[in-house]
């Protein structure tokens, strides 16, 4: 056994400890803990993909397999969204729609404080997913019936959720390599991809289901990319109904594809998304599943950038009307920007269509009044069909945010978001020049 192979076996198990503490020892109020171990899982991945060559590929697969099972049986340490999931699944298995009721409506009928698994739920819920109904479209609402349906157990109905969870993302990965070896870039990229904490903890760990989006995501592009516009449509369709957030990606394939067969593409997606999204979508409560998304998207302020600074800067000009004034300002430029890069694409260039989807949603994410750690998987994702690196970096510093449940908006937690930004710019800067110059 080389001495390479001892260290790389080495750092997966070093990387394999830290994980196992983070996920059951840990807790999203123990900001200190969860990123010592975090910052250590991050130093040995770092090192890991860019030397695989000292390990077969069996083994590579076999330590990826086996770091993504580690979470199996935890509680999501990070974040309490889970006990909504399970929530959502077992109303429906009860007949009842899970845009119709908000929680606290439902915890004061007389069968629902009988049930000693929806008063648990409803406990370990937030307060504010209580008040309010469903966020979660029709796909997320599939996953939540079946990890409902066998038992009145949170435990057993979470490891259910998340093997279903981590089957989604083995068939994602398995999309992910024939895709970058149909664009020609090296399979090793999923690698780097998977092995990243950010993944394991975020989407395995606390089961936030922008992993599984991006999985489906994965998929329609592998298909599009052949052509195949139906059934690229159809998971474009999957994933959009489990976030809706890739919509914002769907404008940068015209150019790519030409205006007829991107229409073609755009209505199978539209029709498919409408058809699945109607399943429990109904209009009588349309209004209450947009008052939700609204709730979600446009009060919230968390861990965002060029908001909070020009928040802080027109404050004094503005007053109480600053963030009513500055938010709806921001999702404009953001989207006059994004339709610039749009009308940018080179034509037929797959690979300019990765780069410009790519700063697309970097840059609604930095317009953003709220950036969760978890959002941030699209870009991190796109980045590696693209010469930009600067999402790996995020994916470390984003988790600095977590600092905000043990101090909330400490000085701690301003230096922090000072340091993951102006870090940031500092890094995407940096590649945007050394590659221009590539180029040239």
């Amino acid at each position: 056994m080389t001495r390479n192979v001892i260290v790389s076996l080495s750092l997966f198990v070093v990387y394999a400890l830290l994980l196992v503490w983070l996920l059951y020892f840990s807790s999203q109020t123990n900001f200190t803990g969860t990123i010592i171990a975090y910052t250590g899982m991050f130093a040995c991945y770092l090192f890991l993909p860019f030397n695989n060559n000292s390990l077969t590929q069996k083994t590579i697969s076999a330590g990826l397999l086996f770091l993504h099972l580690i979470p199996l049986l935890t509680i999501p340490p990070l974040s309490p969204d889970v006990y909504r999931f399970l929530w959502d699944g077992e109303i429906i298995a009860q007949g009842i729609n899970p845009y119709a009721f908000t929680p606290e409506k439902l915890i004061t009928l007389k069968d629902f404080q009988f049930s000693g698994y929806l008063q648990e739920l409803y406990n370990e819920m937030t307060q504010l997913s209580r008040s309010n109904f469903s966020p979660y479209p029709t796909s997320n609402q599939l996953y939540f019936i079946i990890s409902s349906f066998f038992t009145d157990n949170i435990w057993i109905n979470i490891i259910v959720l998340r093997i279903l969870v981590i089957g989604t993302h083995l068939i994602g990965f398995f999309y992910l390599k024939k895709l970058l070896n149909v664009l020609k870039i090296s399979p090793s990229k999923a690698i780097i991809l998977a092995l990243n904490p950010f993944l394991i903890v975020e989407f395995v760990g606390n089961l936030h289901f922008e992993g599984v989006m991006f999985s489906w995501l994965i998929i329609g592009f592998y298909f599009l990319v052949k052509q195949r516009l139906l059934i690229a449509g159809l998971f474009f369709a999957i994933a959009i109904t489990i976030k809706l957030t890739p919509l914002l990606l769907v404008p940068f394939f015209f150019n790519y594809l030409g205006w007829k067969k991107w229409l073609q593409f755009g209505v199978f997606a539209g029709g498919l998304t409408i058809l699945i999204l109607s399943l429990f979508l109904w209009p009588s409560v349309l209004g209450n599943f947009t008052q939700s998304l609204n709730l979600y998207f446009s009060n919230f302020e968390f861990n965002a950038s060029l908001f909070l600074l020009f928040k802080w800067l027109l404050t004094p000009v503005f007053g109480y009307e600053t963030v009513a004034i500055v938010g709806p300002a921001m999702s404009v430029i953001a989207l006059f920007i994004i339709l610039a890069l749009v009308l940018r694409v080179k034509q037929y260039n797959i690979k300019d269509v990765f780069t410009k989807m790519l700063f697309a949603y970097v840059i609604y994410l930095l317009l953003s009044t709220t950036v969760h750690p978890w959002y941030i998987l699209i870009p991190l994702g796109l980045s590696l069909f693209t010469r930009y690196s600067f999402m790996i970096f995020w994916s470390f510093t984003i988790m600095f945010s977590y600092i905000f449940y043990q101090f909330g908006e400490h000085l701690f937690w301003y230096i922090l978001l000072i340091i993951e930004y102006g870090s940031l710019f500092g890094f995407l800067i940096y590649e945007k020049i050394s590659n221009k110059r590539i180029l040239h």
